[in-house]
Order: C-alpha cells, then structure tokens, then sequence
C-alpha cells in the first residue's frame, strides 16, 4: 500500500510541476491550438483530472459524478484549482486505505458490467496518468514552453 501512497504523491508532485509549465505558455494556444486528439493542450489537461475525478469518486467511492465540460476551463487557475481538489480526494481516500479495501471489487460499466479489484483500479488509474503526462509534456513542448522533469527519479 505505501507504495501506492508514494506513486500518487509523485503525481501531485507532477500537477505543480505541469501547472507551473503551463503557466508560461501563450493561453490562447493552450486553450485554442490542436496540439492532440484531444484537441488543445487545455483539454488533454482536462481529460487528466476528468479521468482521476471518474475512478476516484464515481468507481471507487460511488460519488456522483457528471462528465466535464472543458470549455467551462478557461484559465489555467481555474483548472489548477480543480486539479488540486481531486489530488487531494485521491490522498485523502489512500490515507485511509487498508489490504483489505484492496482485494474488495468495484463494478465498471461500459458496454456491459465489469469487475475489477480496487488495487487494479488504482494501478490503471496511474498508468493512464503517466502516459497522458507523457503527452501533456509533448503539447508543451509544441507550444513552445519550458518543459518540467516529471520523472520519478
């Protein structure tokens, strides 16, 4: 378990690392240039921390939910804010979680229901965050910004 404590804390490491990045890059690229299938920069950010609020709350914790509309994200604080309110519910459910929470199953439905185990979940849910930090990198650089070390080491 603590090593699932200290990869989630790595990446509230990486949301400072990013926000600042992002912070000195031309806005009206980041929310207006096509940088990904995703659209600008601002919406694969956005993905990010839509996806992290889904698992966290909606699978994990059966909290209501409603998808994103990424337009409502026009400024980097107000996605800052944001970003920081769902890393803090991912710390906050992990401080409070035991082995046996881990083995427990949690259902996904999509086409049709699946069962997976909450420790799955939370090894997919930060695999899908390192590789969309891996684009999210790739559009800043695209757009011209500095681009923060976001490895572990």
């Amino acid at each position: 378990m603590q090593y699932l404590k200290e990869l989630f804390g790595y990446n509230v490491k990486f949301a400072d690392e990013i926000i600042k990045a992002l912070k000195k890059i031309d806005q009206e690229r980041f929310i207006g240039e096509k940088i990904s299938a995703w659209g600008p920069l601002r919406n694969l950010v956005m993905h990010l921390i839509e996806v992290e609020d889904y698992w966290i709350n909606k699978i994990i914790q059966n909290k209501d939910f409603q998808p994103y509309d990424f337009e409502d994200y026009t400024d980097i604080e107000t996605i800052e804010k944001r970003w920081k309110e769902i890393d803090g519910e991912i710390i906050l459910f992990l401080e409070g979680l035991t082995p046996e929470m881990l083995k427990g199953e949690r259902i996904v439905k999509w086409d049709k229901e699946y069962s997976y185990k909450l420790e799955r979940i939370l090894q997919h849910l930060y695999t899908h965050t390192v590789h969309t930090r891996g684009q999210i990198v790739g559009g800043i650089r695209a757009l011209g910004g500095d681009v923060p070390c976001v490895d572990i080491i």
